[in-house]
């Protein structure tokens, strides 16, 4: 079975939808296991990949649960555990409001990872010291950009396959052509606008299959999990693109 390994910042998701500043309110609130890998491998894995995370956790009651929800659904933790620093925690404040807190992913190590498609969050590697990306040996080297902040080309220089939304590819001169040049795969994301994919010379685009009012955190990271799943699964660039943009989109649905 090909093998799919997700490397980058796991982190412990919690959402608000409803925040009033000021306010006491009764609301629901979501909890999960989150950060770009753990998202990216729980879309892959329902594509029917082997799936593993490679990320870093604190020794407590958070990270714990987030081992348990990769391998309750099937995904292999590789997971470091640090004996100081708490898990990492995202928390999303209504729409568009994020606080992050790194804990235990700021010493994310990566040693030597062998499989068929390695995905890297930009978050992780863009502010790596060294070179994470050396002692990777896959056939597919992805990198996720992930910020327009803090994206650039040099620390990607090993990767076979970029992905960026329409932000920072603007960070990177805005021209996709230019990217092609350097990466063999580059997809553009465009958010409820779809997506583009170029591969050897080919192109591809597709919408999402519905729109989505508000978009949460992680589509993107589900969306570089599963077209990376269908290319190691055989399916052509046009269909994994499509089944991407429909895993995307229940993403930011929160689905």
């Amino acid at each position: 079975m090909a093998r799919f390994v997700a490397v980058g910042e796991v982190m412990l998701d919690i959402a608000a939808e409803q925040v009033v500043p000021g306010s006491v309110l009764h609301a629901p609130i979501r909890v999960r296991p989150g950060g770009s890998p753990v998202t990216a491998a729980l879309a892959a894995a329902a594509e029917g990949v082997d799936v593993a995370v490679v990320g870093r956790v604190g020794d407590d009651l958070a990270g714990r649960a987030v081992r348990e929800a990769l391998v309750s659904a099937g995904v292999e933790p590789l997971l470091q555990v640090d004996p100081e620093l708490p898990t990492g925690t995202f928390f999303e404040a209504g729409t568009g409001t994020i606080v992050a807190d790194r804990g235990a992913n700021a010493r994310l190590e990566v040693g030597p990872l062998e499989a068929d498609a390695v995905l890297v969050s930009g978050y992780f590697l863009f502010q790596s010291d060294g070179d994470p990306l050396a002692r990777i040996d896959a056939r597919w080297l992805a990198v996720d950009a992930g910020s327009p902040r803090l994206v650039r080309l040099e620390p990607a220089a090993r990767a076979d396959a970029l992905f960026v939304n329409e932000q920072e590819l603007h960070a990177l001169g805005g021209d996709a052509s230019a990217l092609c040049k350097r990466f063999r795969l580059v997809c553009v994301k465009r958010g409820a606008a779809g997506a583009t994919a170029y591969l050897d010379g080919a192109v591809e685009e597709r919408t999402p299959p519905e729109r989505v009012a508000a978009e949460r955190a992680g589509a993107g990271d589900a969306f570089a999990g599963v077209l990376l799943a269908g290319l190691l699964l055989g399916r052509g660039l046009g269909e994994a693109l499509e089944r991407a943009c429909a895993a995307g989109a229940r993403a930011a649905a929160g689905v």
